[in-house]
């Protein structure tokens, strides 16, 4: 017996996200623009958004988009109502402290992936190695979920 239309939502598929989808639901906070600080994080920003590329092209093996979701918000997919009555997922920047890595962590409560961004000491590291942060990052529960 087929459920009537008003029910499809009970056969709800899970769908990957697309690189559009995942740059739309997650708004970047910035600085004040011409502050020290937004340069920073347009820098890191810009960096993040390449490494998303590579993840929705599959270059990065193990890594998805769904996976970076699921270490932000804890959600394996975008719920099917959205997030409309949910904390909106957002991304935040803070100041990496010295002697320490670019692990970007996460406040799954909020919805919010922290990004840590370069300082005047502390510079970016080459696209590889933030690579290799991030990807450690998104499949190790160890650094999201706080």
């Amino acid at each position: 017996m087929q459920l009537p239309n008003f029910l499809n939502i009970f056969n709800h598929r899970q769908t990957n996200l697309t690189l559009r989808s995942f740059v739309n639901l997650f708004k970047p906070i910035f600085s004040e623009e011409g502050s020290n600080k937004r340069k920073f994080e347009n820098d890191v920003y810009a960096v993040f958004v390449k490494y998303l590329r590579k993840v929705a092209n599959g270059e990065r093996s193990g890594i998805s988009l769904n996976t970076i979701l699921r270490f932000a918000t804890c959600d394996d997919e975008i719920p099917l109502l959205g997030y409309e009555y949910l904390a909106k997922p957002s991304i935040t920047f803070y100041e990496v402290p010295e002697n320490k890595s670019f692990f970007p962590t996460a406040n799954t409560c909020c919805s919010k992936l922290q990004l840590p961004r370069p300082t005047i000491e502390v510079g970016l590291p080459d696209d590889d190695t933030l690579f290799n942060f991030y990807d450690m990052a998104f499949v190790n529960e160890y650094f999201g979920h706080k």
